[in-house]
């Protein structure tokens, strides 16, 4: 019993280790592969040319620094936040709601922010409009949710709310395509919600990092009473831990996240 406790961290670290040699791996190639093919042994000569100019004597050519720089590394940045946040903020639903199906757009944020963006594009907005409506809208559709669905420790509520304002945001958004021209701004809303990382920009991805960053530490933080949630709630309660307020503070967090990754690439979940 006490051997099998004490290989359980190393198992964890093990994993840890190899995931994230995973993700180099991951993103080594993404850099490397496309319509035009980056030698895999040169990109990281690109990467640290990018950063410290001088680092090298002869400078790499010049056409697979633009492709890789200005390209490939932002839409690579941004699918791996995008990825670890949504994995972020769905495993902290699905603890906050005891259940497995639990997604991060449980109450309705990316829905919203979906509707936020048509309104964006439907209005000629553009870039960091689009971007600010989303994520507006997102927040919004969040805070709808726990406006409408105050009873205390009620997380089938809290639930059935979120599917009725994604049910409501989704007919807005579709109200929105039905006003647009279909010849330029009804594709533009149709593409942009199918969602892609082909418009990643670097402005974009520094004005969305603090959001998910600070909503990441936040539930990195709060782990351990998270995991207390997955009890009955009076037991919650004797352990000292205010279920009200972690609930909100979990669903804020995760909001953020989600919110700000749906304003910058779109419904990829």
């Amino acid at each position: 019993m006490g051997t099998g406790s004490r290989a359980l961290p190393g198992l964890g670290a093990r994993w840890g280790v190899g995931l994230l040699a995973l993700l180099i791996a991951a993103v080594m190639v993404s850099l490397a592969a496309g319509a035009y093919p980056v030698p895999l042994r040169d990109i990281p000569e690109v990467l640290l040319h990018a950063v410290f100019p001088g680092v090298f004597q002869a400078a790499p050519d010049p056409t697979a620094e633009t492709v890789v720089i200005g390209l490939r590394l932002p839409r690579t940045v941004l699918a791996a936040i995008a990825g670890a946040g949504l994995a972020v903020s769905g495993a902290a639903f699905q603890t906050l709601f005891r259940n497995p199906l639990a997604t991060p757009d449980t109450l309705g944020v990316a829905t919203g922010a979906s509707c936020g963006a048509a309104l964006a594009i439907l209005l000629g907005w553009s870039g960091l409009g689009i971007q600010t409506l989303s994520f507006l809208f997102g927040i919004a559709a969040v805070a709808l949710v726990t406006s409408v669905s105050r009873v205390p420790g009620s997380n089938r509520i809290l639930m059935l709310s979120g599917i009725v304002v994604s049910a409501l945001f989704s007919a807005l958004v579709a109200l929105i395509k039905f006003a647009a021209d279909p010849e330029s701004v009804l594709p533009s809303i149709t593409f942009w919600l199918m969602g892609s990382l082909a418009s990643a920009t670097w402005s974009g991805i520094l004005m969305a990092l603090p959001f998910v960053t600070l909503g990441t530490v936040l539930l990195y933080l709060y782990r351990w009473k998270l995991a207390a949630l997955s009890l009955p709630e009076d037991e919650a309660r004797s352990l000292g831990i205010s279920v009200r307020r972690l609930r909100f503070t979990a669903i804020l967090a995760s909001a953020l996240i989600t919110s700000s990754i749906v304003a910058l690439c779109g419904l990829v979940g």
